[in-house]
């Protein structure tokens, strides 16, 4: 009797441990046990209204099976592991929602085409090529979630291409069709059990389409209005369908399906951040929130305007910075052109003045004179000449080399010719002073009367011998002080 009862008591006690083994927490229950947990799952569903799904799928996923584990977890009561896998599912989804938005700015363009195909019905008209670019767009978004911008860029035209196509094909397939289309597929989601009025307008719509054309072809734009109707019905017949399946599937009561609405509201309202007050009924929450929005529409307005009256502005700015860019580049390159052509013009009298020298140098043998050069003026120092002592008469022996102090001059149009006339120191300081201006304007006459060189450009001064180029002691120092200095001066 005795074992009988401890057999009893062991089953007793498997018994109430499976009991409580079997009773595991909802996730409503855990969502308010777990704070982290409930913090991932609303950051997933502002995510999913985010598209993060299917911007940053990979990211997305890691998170939603984060979500899952720490659910399971915190049902085997296993808080600490629990807290943990959701705290790094909260950082996942947050890289997530960052991968998204770098996402949406590289893809943009493929984006709204992607939605105007959509739009048009592209998913259900040509579905197989719709979900072959599908694939593509998720492959491209998880290479720019992995890092790899530039790649995810190459496939750019064949995507823009792709959806571009897929809506023109939709077009042209005709509104009925897609309403057809619409209506075939809310029938295959249980529409008509799950949503029969939004079901029976979309057949009804649909069969007024059909009868009108059926009347009469030409009335298309009234049978397209149905159509369009139709279509909008089947839809919305269809999301509803799927939505209470979904409901079903998670065996939601009333309550909880309140509560998931009530959610969905909180999403709505989170960019205000504040809270909403669910004491209040229904139509006072709506109302609260219809206000909020039309606040926030008349603000964007507002700020749309603003951003516009900017982007004129700064249109208007920019145009004037490009103007006043435009003109000093312009006086830029006329200063550049000027001192270009400035530099042009020295650099080619620099060669000119260096082929006159060197051809004035060519005219003259060592005994007749040194040429020099200093800056753009030449100086002729002639000791060839030749005057009897005393005297300062031109000697017809002198001739020759005049004419060749006439070819240098000449190649040197309006420059100012000096003649400076020197001596040795034979004789008294004031008849050599006297003596070798005499002489220098016996040449300076010649170059004038004989060169036809113009009186004004032509000077001349005697320094008797305090200028000497050699000693006086012996003949040939006395032969080089005796000289004629020809200096053509190039203004």
């Amino acid at each position: 009797m005795k074992e009988k009862k401890i057999f009893l008591a062991i089953i007793l006690l498997f018994g109430m441990t499976a009991c409580s083994q079997m009773i595991k927490p909802t996730e409503k229950e855990i969502y308010e046990q777990y704070g982290t947990i409930h913090e991932l799952n609303q950051a997933i569903l502002t995510a999913r209204s985010n598209a993060a799904d299917l911007y940053a799928p990979k990211g997305f996923t890691n998170a939603q099976n984060a979500l899952n584990e720490a659910i399971v977890l915190a049902q085997a009561e296993e808080k600490e592991k629990a807290l943990a896998v959701s705290a790094e599912g909260l950082n996942t989804i947050r890289q997530a929602e960052e991968n998204t938005l770098r996402a949406k700015k590289i893809m943009w363009e493929v984006s709204d085409l992607r939605q105007r195909a959509i739009k048009a019905g592209a998913s259900s008209v040509s579905k197989e090529s719709f979900d072959d670019a599908e694939t593509k767009f998720q492959k491209t978004n998880a290479l720019i979630e992995t890092g790899n911008a530039e790649k995810a860029k190459e496939n750019t035209p064949d995507l823009l291409r792709a959806y571009s196509d897929l809506e023109k094909i939709a077009l042209e397939k005709g509104v009925i069709e897609l309403a057809q289309l619409a209506f075939e597929q809310a029938k295959e989601l249980e529409a008509e059990k799950y949503a029969p009025q939004y079901f029976d307008k979309a057949k009804k719509e649909l069969n007024l389409a059909l009868e009108i054309l059926e009347t009469d072809r030409t009335r298309t734009e009234k049978a397209n209005e149905h159509a369009r109707l139709a279509s909008k019905w089947a839809k919305n017949a269809g999301q509803i369908s799927e939505l209470s399946k979904s409901f079903t599937l998670r065996n939601f009561s009333y309550e909880d399906t309140v509560v998931w609405y009530w959610q969905q509201l909180e999403l709505i309202n989170e960019p205000f951040q504040d809270t909403i007050d669910f004491e209040q009924p229904n139509h006072i929450v709506i109302q609260s929130l219809q206000t909020k929005i039309s606040t926030l529409k008349e603000d964007l307005r507002k700020i749309s305007m603003e951003s516009q009256l900017l982007a004129r502005k700064q249109q208007d700015f920019i145009a004037q910075l490009q103007e006043n860019h435009k003109k000093e580049l312009s006086e830029l390159n006329s200063t550049l052109t000027a001192r270009q052509q400035d530099q042009d013009a020295k650099d080619r009298a620099e060669r000119e003045n260096r082929q006159k020298f060197i051809y004035t140098q060519s005219l003259f043998r060592p005994d007749e004179a040194q040429v020099f050069r200093t800056g753009d003026n030449i100086l002729i120092s002639a000791n060839g000449f030749y005057f009897a002592s005393g005297e300062d008469e031109i000697q017809a022996s002198n001739f020759a080399l005049l004419n060749k102090l006439l070819g240098s001059i000449n190649q040197f149009p309006n420059a100012k010719v000096v003649i400076s006339g020197h001596t040795d120191a034979t004789g008294t300081a004031e008849l050599n002073m006297a003596l070798s201006e005499r002489r220098a304007k016996n040449v300076a006459d010649f170059i004038v009367n004989v060169g036809k060189i113009s009186p004004e450009n032509v000077t001349f001064k005697g320094y008797g011998d305090t200028k000497p180029i050699a000693g006086n002691k012996t003949k040939e120092g006395r032969d080089q002080n005796r000289r004629i200095e020809v200096m053509i001066v190039n203004e």
